[in-house]
């Protein structure tokens, strides 16, 4: 698995050999970083789920300003620190090793605010529908979710509370970006 684009475009990560870590293909993150464009330089980023960190560290090489990893797996968290280390990130990144509904209940107690938050929870698990009701404290004006599950799978996105800008299929993969109620898209 590569970084797509940035400054460490061609930079290779780490993956653990751990069951159930589907990292998200390097043709997924390099489209859904070409819908975002410019809504990543100097942006704070939170990568929920994030196991090797890629979508993360993909956000901090093309200019995001911060990143925020939550890996509640110990190994994969291990893993995710050394690409991290690898790559140089280590003073533009915080890695949380608890599970993402605490790690989300603590951002919210401190007021933190993110413009991107990656959601990429197992497949099959009801975490996306849950982790979506709890974050729209976290997300600043203007910011983007992007979900990403199995065409199988149907995550519950509240209208009331989610607007979805886009939506693209990569075989198997939906991605999902998602803006709290908005007058509708990205504004590039």
């Amino acid at each position: 698995m590569r970084i797509t684009g940035g400054t460490l475009k061609g930079r290779r990560l780490l993956v653990p050999k751990v069951p159930n870590i589907r990292p998200t293909t390097d043709r997924v993150r390099e489209s859904i970083f070409n819908v975002l464009r410019s809504r990543v330089e100097g942006r704070r980023v939170l990568d929920l789920f994030a196991g090797t960190g890629a979508l993360g560290i993909e956000a901090l090489s093309r200019g995001a300003s911060e990143a925020v990893f939550v890996e509640k797996d110990k190994k994969v968290s291990e893993i995710l620190r050394k690409n991290l280390t690898s790559c140089n990130l280590e003073n533009r990144s915080l890695v949380f090793t608890i599970p993402a509904e605490k790690a989300i209940s603590l951002f919210i107690k401190r007021s933190e605010k993110f413009h991107l938050i990656f959601l990429d929870p197992p497949y099959y698990s009801s975490f996306a529908s849950s982790t979506l009701a709890s974050i729209p404290p976290l997300l600043s004006d203007e910011g983007v979710v992007i979900v990403e599950h199995d065409v199988k799978e149907t995550p519950i996105i509240d209208e009331l509370t989610w607007d979805i800008v886009d939506r693209r299929l990569f075989g198997r993969t939906v991605v999902c970006f998602l803006e709290l109620n908005s007058d509708g898209g990205f504004s590039s």
